[in-house]
C-alpha cells in the first residue's frame, strides 16, 4: 500500500499488463492493415473487370488476368468471409467464361466456378440483390434451370423487386426461364412481372427488347391481359 492507501501493481504485473496492451495494439494494426488491402485489392479487381467489359477490344492478357485472380485469392486466404473479395473472384470467373475465346470446357468449368463463388457471396450477404441475380445468369449460361435457379429467383423479386439496377436484368432472367418454372413459381413470376410492367413500363419495355423477349411476355405471362406493354 502507498501513503495514501493506493495499491501499486508489482513490476512484473506491469509489464505484463503493457506486453498484454502491446499485443493487442499490434493485432489492430495487422487487421487494419489487411482490410485496407483487401479493399485496394477487390476495389483495383472491379475496376479493371468494368473496365474490361466496357471495352472488349481492351480484353488483358491471360497473364493479366491470372494476376488478378491470384491477388484476389491471397487476400482470401486471410479474408474468406470477405463477401466483396468473393464477389471479386466469382466475377472474375465469369468474365473469362464469356469473354476470353476459352475452350467450351474451361468455359463451362469457369461458369461452375462463379457459380460456387456466388453461392458464397449469397452465404455471407443473404440480403444483397446482386448475388442471385449474378447466381441466375451464371446458371442459365450452364442450363442448370433447376430448384436452386428458381428458389434465387423468387428470392430475388421478394427481396428487390423495383431495385434500380437490378430490374431489368431481372426483369429478363424471369421471363427467359419462366417457361421451366413450375405452376406455382410461374404465377408468383407472372404477378410480379405483371406488376411490374404497370410500376416501371420504360424500364420493362427496355429490358424486353435488349433481351428479344417481348414475344414471349406477350404471348405466354402476359396473355389476355390489356397490358400497353405489348402494344
Amino acid at each position: 500500500m502507498s501513503a495514501q492507501g493506493v495499491s501499486v501493481l508489482p513490476t512484473g504485473a506491469k509489464r505484463i499488463g503493457m506486453m498484454i496492451l502491446i499485443t493487442v495494439l499490434l493485432v489492430l494494426i495487422v487487421f487494419s492493415a489487411r482490410a485496407g488491402v483487401s479493399y485496394v485489392v477487390q476495389y483495383r479487381t472491379h475496376a479493371a473487370l468494368d473496365h474490361w467489359q466496357k471495352s472488349p477490344d481492351k480484353r488483358p492478357t491471360l497473364n493479366a488476368w491470372q494476376g488478378m485472380l491470384d491477388s484476389v485469392k491471397e487476400m482470401l486466404a486471410f479474408d474468406a468471409k470477405n463477401a466483396d473479395l468473393q464477389n471479386a473472384l466469382a466475377r472474375l470467373y465469369f468474365y473469362r467464361a464469356g469473354n476470353m475465346d476459352s475452350s467450351a470446357k474451361q468455359s463451362l468449368q469457369d461458369y461452375k466456378q462463379a457459380i460456387a463463388g456466388y453461392r458464397t457471396v449469397i452465404a455471407l450477404r443473404p440480403s444483397w440483390p446482386y448475388g442471385y441475380l449474378n447466381l441466375l445468369y451464371n446458371k442459365v449460361f450452364v442450363g442448370e434451370l433447376d430448384a436452386e435457379m428458381r428458389d434465387s429467383l423468387l428470392h430475388l423479386i421478394q427481396l428487390s423487386p423495383w431495385e434500380k439496377n437490378t430490374l431489368s436484368d431481372t426483369v429478363k432472367v424471369a421471363v427467359f426461364v419462366w417457361p421451366g418454372l413450375d405452376k406455382q413459381s410461374q404465377q408468383a413470376v407472372k404477378s410480379y412481372l405483371l406488376l411490374t410492367s404497370e410500376k416501371r413500363k420504360g424500364e420493362v419495355v427496355r429490358a424486353l427488347k435488349e433481351s428479344q423477349l417481348k414475344d414471349r411476355f406477350c404471348q405466354q405471362i402476359a396473355r389476355g391481359q390489356a397490358m400497353s406493354v405489348c402494344r
